[in-house]
Formats: C-alpha cells, structure tokens, sequence
C-alpha cells in the first residue's frame, strides 16, 4: 500500500487515492470521508482528483470492487483447501468470510453496507449481487439436491453478516465467539439439509 501523502508518481494517482481512501477510512469511518480530505492526505487538487473519479461514490465504488475480488478470492482459497468432510468445507468457507469481514471491518462495511447500497444504480451493487449469484451456485454445488439453494445461502449469508456487524459494531462477542457460533450454525445447516453428508 502507498504511503499516503504525496507519494504518487505520474501515472499512479488513481492508485495512491484509492490506498488513501482506506487508510481514511480506517481512521474515522465512512461517514467522515469526504474528497477534501483525500485532497489534503494526498497532496493534490479536488480537479487531479476528478479526472480519476467522476464523484465521491464513484471512488468509494470502485474501493469496494477491489474489495469484492479480495473477498471472493479468499472464498475461493478456503475451498480449495483439501478438506476431509463437507462440514468441514463448509466451515472452512464460513471462517473465511468472517476473517475478511473481522480483519478488514471498515472494507467490509463499505462493501456490505448503505453507502452504497441505498444507490441501486450504482455499478458495484451489480456486481455484488453476481458475486452473491455465484455463492448460491458454490452452496447449491456442495449441497447437491439440496430444497431451495437460493433460499440456504440467503440464510447463511444472513447468519455471517449478521455475527461479523455484532462484533464489529462492539457487542460483546469475543472474536474466538463469534468463530464457535459459525462453527454451530455451519453444523446447524446441515442436520437439516443433508445429514449424511455433515460428518
């Protein structure tokens, strides 16, 4: 990541501002970041600014894009992972997705969260909702038969989102807590969708 105030050289500005977004973002929330303030971090102009990004959204957008690889990939790596039983892939899958959400929170937030979301035009909702179309069709592929895959993996998706804004908002939950109660729900799923399969 780019150190951030004037350490772009030419031809690299688009990727200081978005390193520089992040870090914003780290240190006072979304609600706090503004294009001014990115301006000053940076050491540049709000117009060096908008040859980049056409508005304040497009920039958080195209932040939340990389992240949305990132968090696919990290999906996609703990399937990979040689596993001896579908629960066991199945919680490997669910840890991944909270070690994103829990290691990155402000990333996720922005992602996940209605910054963006309250703007159904927005390019990066379309993009998460086919990244949502492709968990469907990774949970429907491990749980082959299974009733309703849509219905599950909303339910899952529902279960995960819900422990990772808990901790993240500052509820009580430990983060070893909120591992164990995914574990659970991952256990949980699949008495009721395909026990056989669950050892």
């Amino acid at each position: 990541m780019s150190s951030p105030k004037n350490s772009y050289h030419h031809g690299d500005l688009r990727r200081s501002l978005l390193d520089a977004t992040l870090l914003l973002l780290r240190e006072a929330g979304i609600e706090a970041f503004s294009l001014r303030k990115l301006g000053e971090r940076v050491g540049v102009s709000a117009p060096a600014i908008y040859h980049h990004f056409s508005h304040k959204l497009d920039l958080l957008a195209a932040l939340a894009d990389e992240g949305l690889l990132s968090f696919e990939q990290s999906l996609l790596q703990a399937l990979a992972r040689p596993s001896s039983s579908l629960q066991q892939r199945c919680e490997d899958l669910a840890l991944a997705y909270i070690g994103f959400a829990l290691d990155q929170p402000e990333l996720y937030e922005l992602m996940m969260g209605r910054t963006l979301w309250r703007h159904p035009e927005c390019p990066y909702t379309r993009k998460a909702r086919d990244s949502f179309r492709r968990y469907t069709q990774t949970i429907a592929a491990a749980l082959p038969g299974v009733d309703q895959p849509l219905r599950l993996a909303q339910i899952t998706w529902a279960t995960l989102h819900g422990l990772v804004r808990m901790y993240n908002d500052g509820l009580t939950f430990t983060r070893q807590d909120v591992e164990a109660i995914a574990r659970r729900g991952v256990e949980m799923v699949l008495l009721q969708v395909k026990p056989e399969n669950a050892g």
